[in-house]
């Protein structure tokens, strides 16, 4: 059978000594501890404020999604409108073209008949001086 350990004032001072650290230690620990529950409920007392804050900002967000969907719309719009100018554009500048190629013809027949009344008058006039 293992011997017991004596007990001496020694070992009892050692005892003691160990034990005073020990709480020593569990008092520095405690004073941790109580300064983290001290900044926590800080934090914790913050909580109502930011809850409000958070809401105020929520509300913000919706309003901005709300402009944000009427500014898409908006701009689908803007985008279909847009494309039926440029059909209505391609459609007057064929149109245009058309013109003024029927424009160039009749110019062309306008001076090709100038021309021919001119030949007829030079014609004439040679015709008088020769006479």
């Amino acid at each position: 059978m293992p011997r017991k350990p004596r007990v001496t004032l020694e070992t009892i001072n050692e005892n003691l000594l160990l034990l005073t650290d020990k709480v020593s230690d569990l008092q520095v620990n405690t004073n941790g501890l109580r300064t983290t529950v001290q900044n926590m409920s800080l934090m914790v007392a913050r909580i109502p404020g930011i809850e409000e804050r958070l809401a105020a900002l929520e509300a913000n967000v919706a309003a901005l999604r709300s402009r944000v969907d009427n500014l898409f719309g908006l701009y689908e719009k803007l985008d279909q409108r847009i494309e039926r100018l440029e059909h209505e554009y391609l459609a007057i500048t064929v149109a245009l073209k058309r013109l003024e190629q029927h424009y160039e013809r009749l110019e062309a027949d306008r001076l090709a008949q100038r021309v021919q009344l001119l030949e007829q008058k030079v014609a004439a006039l040679e015709k008088e001086t020769l006479n």
